[in-house]
């Protein structure tokens, strides 16, 4: 799993990227915070500008690891993009800080498979088929999004329509 999460990950980036011609979305300046490894190179081979400073940041890939939780959820407020990818050091009320909002983190190990939860609306949603990749067990359910927060992906729901997870 260890090694999957990550090839999802950047396979979610990559598919983020745009094509040549739109300068606007490789011209974007990202902070990035977590391990060295593939979601980093993969922002790095996607042309991101990479910030070490969260003022200069317009999107915050925060990788497992939320630093300078006050000044990243004041940029995130302000408007600047935020991709949280949750790991196992990551607190719950760093989470609810950062988006400015309650939630409830749930560790779980079962096995689910993945759906996109956009309804086709969204790049990341629709250009990667989650319901083809492979299953996913270490993970977390976080709970209470409001309008202005929502996941692109969740687990596939039963029969009776309740998620699996």
């Amino acid at each position: 799993m260890k090694k999957l999460l990550p090839l999802l990950v950047i396979l979610l980036l990559l598919s983020a990227c745009a094509p040549a011609q739109n300068v606007d979305l490789v011209q974007r300046n990202v902070f990035y915070a977590g391990e060295e490894g593939g979601v980093k190179t993969a922002l790095s081979l996607a042309g991101y500008t990479l910030v070490t400073d969260p003022a200069q940041a317009d999107v915050f890939v925060l990788n497992g690891e939320i630093p300078f939780t006050d000044a990243i959820a004041a940029r995130v407020q302000a408007g600047a993009g935020l991709v949280l990818i949750l790991g196992n050091d990551t607190m719950q009320a760093d989470v609810q800080t950062l988006l400015g909002q309650a939630v409830t983190l749930k560790a779980a190990e079962d096995a689910v498979s993945l759906v996109d939860t956009m309804g086709g609306s969204d790049s990341l949603a629709i250009e990667i088929v989650w319901n083809g990749a492979p299953q996913v067990r270490e993970r977390f359910s976080v709970n209470g999004f409001a309008s202005q927060a929502w996941a692109l992906v969740s687990a596939y729901e039963n029969s009776e329509g309740q998620p699996v997870a």
